[in-house]
Parts: C-alpha cells; structure tokens; sequence
C-alpha cells in the first residue's frame, strides 16, 4: 500500500513510480523542458502516488497538463511546491491544487488511499475557489485535469497592437516593468518542451509580451498558449534574456526601482549633472511616438503643453495619458547624450569637461543663471491676477 504521505517528485529522483528507474523522472522533465524543482505526476499512463502536500507545502503551482492527440486522454501533469500562501496578486493567473485527508468518514485503509482535492486560482484580489473534489483515489490527476486545463486556457488570442486602454495595465508583469524589473524593449525566450531544446524569442512590449510575428499578449500564458502550448504554465515558460531568470522567479525577487524624490532632480542640477534647458525624450514603442520635456531651473520638467510637473513619472503620466507602466526614470533619455535620467542618478558625471566657447556663445555658469532668472520670472508671472504679460 502507498503511504498517504508519499513524497513530492524532486530532482534526486528517490521517488520514481514502481516500474519505473530512478532518473524516469529527470528524462520527462528533459523532454518536456519542465523546471528542475517539478513535480511530475502523470507521464503517459503512469501516475504517481501523491495523496498528501508534500511536507512545508501549502499548494501545488501547475506547470503543465496536456492530453493525448488521439484520445484526449491525459498524458502530462505537473506541478511545483508553494512553500507558504502567497500574496495572489504576484501569481496571476496561476491554478493551484491543494490536497488534504478526506473529510468524509471512512475505515483507514480507504482513508490512506484516499483524498480530497481543491483547484485555486489566483485573481487580483484573492485566491478563488474553482472546484473542490471528495474522496478521490490516486487518479484524481486525471479527474481534475480538464478543469485545470480551462483555467489555464488564459488570453488564447493575441492582439497585433496593444489596445489603447489595455487591462494589461492591472497585471502583474505590467508591475514588474513598472518597478524595474523588466524593461520595454528587452528580450524574453522560451524553450518548446519537447524539440530537443528549440528556443523562441519575443520582446517585452508596452508591458506585454510579443512575439516576433506581431502578436501581442497581455500575460506570459497567453504567449505560451499561441505557441500552441495551450496548457503550461508561462510563467515557468518564459525567461528573461541576458540573465535566463524564468519569469515566474522574477516576479517573486524585489522591485530594483530606487525610490528618486523630486529634490533628487534639484541634487542634479546643483552638481552639475544635469543643466536647465536639458531636453528628454521618450519613444513610445511600437507606436514610435515620441514625447519630450525640458528640464527647468527648479527641478520641475515642463511639457510640451507648457504645463509643469514635479517628477518624471509625473511626466511620464501626462504625457502618455496614464497608458504606459514603466519606470519613468529608465525610459525619460537626455537628447544630448542619450543617457537616461537613472544612468544620470546612478553615474553622475561631477567632472564635466568645458567646451571652448564659440563666439557670441552664452558662458555655461551664465547661461544657468539666465534660465534660473527665467524661471523665477516665470513664476511671477503665472500668479500676476488680470495682466497680459508681453
């Protein structure tokens, strides 16, 4: 009899199926480019025993189901360990099993060789309850997997532009852009399971995922999904290109956004690292937009508009309407250098060599003082009641 608290598959292979050798569970994950930590429970018609949580786990995030071409008979589940409950808002759009004793009276052989099963998924504001299951033996696999696979079924179409009020924004890998995490622009690239290790590319676009044929999705899942993996988890799917991070280990690391007040922008002018009149650029992507503001005396940026604003997220906002998710200060570029305002804040240049000035030319320590001068005037002029200023 398997005992009811048969371990979860791990990379040691100690607890291949009977039958089967020990490295039987490497080889599935190999072929199927499963992660090194899954567990895997159902491969072809053998199944293994797992009726209890594995020890110090709270649930069970899925990593792939799929079926059978001729039968639609399950060939492939599964799953990785969730050490503890996390925060569902940072696993969007994953479904989790849970496993527990049965709640229904019963003689103790049955109750070992049996349990009760709960399918999760994680929405925005909490975990919901999809479906619960009582009593079912070791194949509740294969029961409960045309329900997991529907839920996992997510975004199954992609868009060829971003639409202009994307829910995007609300998801979780727009908040992984938004604090630093990812980058518009930056390379992603998923192993197919079963090519002998075919790689494809796609780009982090307008915080979504697109693929190189101009399909554009809004969560790692649907990529996937048009890959014609309809059933694997995207998030362990796709990787971050120059570090090979898998999305779904990025999004639980730390945000690398440093936190910038608006009086670090006045630092900057006082060391010289930035000047008055210094004009930045933002090219929206794809739709090769592009915005510029113009740094001011004071530390505010005004916009094309002539209204002024206290940061560059601020800026980034106005200007964009509030559609883009990104960290202003990667993406707001001096058109005088093409250095962003964080490679300005985290590498200022305090030792600025002065240019031979050219006839007629405006000394630099002048020209500050000009625009300091103007600005004041500004100011003035914005709180005079009733004047029409020349």
């Amino acid at each position: 009899m398997n005992s009811p608290a048969t371990p979860m598959t791990t990379p040691s292979d100690a607890d291949a199926p009977e039958g089967r050798g020990r490295h039987w569970p490497t080889l599935v994950r190999e072929r199927e480019n499963l992660p090194e930590d899954a567990a895997v429970v159902v491969a072809g018609e053998t199944t293994v025993p797992l009726l209890r949580m594995p020890t110090d786990a709270w649930g069970l995030v899925v990593v792939a189901v799929d079926f059978t071409a001729r039968d639609g008979a399950l060939c492939l589940f599964a799953a990785t360990a969730l050490e503890q409950e996390p925060d569902p808002a940072t696993h969007d759009g994953d479904v989790v099993v849970r496993l527990s004793p049965p709640q229904e009276p019963m003689a103790p052989p049955r109750r070992a060789r049996c349990v009760d099963v709960e399918v999760l998924r994680a929405e925005r504001y909490g975990w919901q309850r999809v479906r619960s299951w009582a009593s079912v033996d070791r194949t509740w696999p294969r029961v409960i997997a045309p329900i997991v696979a529907a839920q996992m079924r997510v975004d199954d179409e992609g868009v060829y532009l971003p639409p202009a009020a994307t829910p995007a924004r609300h998801t979780e890998l727009a908040r992984m852009v938004g604090d630093g995490r990812l980058h518009d622009g930056e390379a992603l690239f998923c192993v197919l399971p079963g090519t002998a290790g075919r790689r494809v590319w796609a780009t982090v676009r307008e915080s979504g995922i697109a693929l190189a044929d101009g399909r554009w999705f809004a969560r790692p899942c649907g990529a996937s999904t048009a890959l014609g993996y309809r059933h694997y988890n995207g998030w362990k799917m796709w990787h971050r290109q120059r570090d090979g991070m898998p999305l779904f280990a990025l999004r639980k690391a730390e945000s690398v956004v440093q936190r910038r007040s608006p009086r670090a922008i006045v630092a900057m002018i006082e060391d010289g690292t930035l000047q008055a009149g210094d004009r930045f650029d933002y090219v929206r992507p794809r739709k090769r937009t592009t915005y510029s503001i113009v740094l001011l005396g004071d530390g505010r940026f005004q916009l094309p508009d002539g209204r002024t604003v206290a940061s560059p997220n601020a800026a980034l906002k106005a200007v964009t309407t509030g559609a883009v998710a990104a960290n202003a200060w990667s993406v707001w570029t001096r058109a005088s250098d093409g250095r962003t305002l964080a490679d300005l804040y985290d590498n200022p240049n305090t030792e600025v060599t002065e240019p031979v000035p050219e006839p007629g030319a405006v000394p630099r320590e002048k020209g500050r003082m000009l625009a300091d001068a103007w600005t004041k005037a500004r100011a003035v002029m914005s709180t005079t009641d009733g004047e029409t200023q020349p």
